[in-house]
C-alpha cells in the first residue's frame, strides 16, 4: 500500500494545482483510486478540491466559491470547528 499523502502539509498544499485534484477525483489515480466520473459530477469535484484545501493552513485554503450545498455545508462546519477550537483553546488558559 503506498503512503498516504498528508493534506495537511503545507509542501503538498503548494505542490497540487486545483485542475489537478479534480482530475485526480474525476478520473482516479493509478490502480488504488478509481475514477468517479459519472458518479460525481464537475461542481461536486471542486467542492471537495475547496474541502482538501481547507484541511492545509489557512494561509493557503484557496477560497472556492462554491456553490453546492455540499460546499456550503463544508464552510459552516469549517467555521463551527474554528469556534470550538478557539473556544477550548481560551478554557485550557495558560
Amino acid at each position: 500500500m503506498p503512503v498516504i499523502p498528508d493534506f495537511t502539509a503545507r509542501e503538498w498544499q503548494a505542490g497540487h494545482e486545483n485542475p489537478q485534484l479534480a482530475i485526480s477525483i474525476l478520473d482516479g489515480k493509478g490502480t488504488l483510486m478509481p475514477p468517479w466520473r459519472g458518479r460525481v459530477d464537475p461542481a461536486l469535484a471542486q467542492d471537495l478540491v475547496a474541502f482538501i484545501r481547507g484541511l492545509g493552513p489557512a494561509d493557503l485554503a484557496a477560497a472556492s466559491a462554491s456553490t453546492t450545498a455540499f460546499g456550503t455545508r463544508i464552510r459552516q462546519l469549517r467555521q463551527q470547528w474554528q469556534e470550538l477550537d478557539r473556544q477550548a483553546q481560551s478554557l485550557s488558559g495558560p
